[in-house]
């Protein structure tokens, strides 16, 4: 994990992630944004949202940050 970024404001993050998710916009763009506050908050590279089939073992990224290059892991 890389260093922290910043000292991480748990009531600031609350409420940045209450307003995102309270709005009308799709589910994917509020996940998207969320995700952004933990990144910002935790100090991390990227994050990321996977779908698990348990039967399987397979796992697929439905929603993700961009990688420090530009790139998603999003659909791998």
């Amino acid at each position: 994990m890389s260093e922290r970024r910043g000292e991480f404001d748990r009531q600031t993050a609350y409420s940045r992630l209450y307003e995102v998710m309270q709005t009308d916009r799709p589910l994917d763009e509020r996940l998207h944004d969320a995700l952004e506050i933990g990144v910002e908050g935790f100090g991390v590279d990227f994050g990321y949202l996977t779908e698990i089939d348990t039967a399987t073992d397979d796992w697929e990224v439905v929603i993700s940050t961009e990688l420090p290059d530009g790139t998603s892991l999003t659909g791998l």
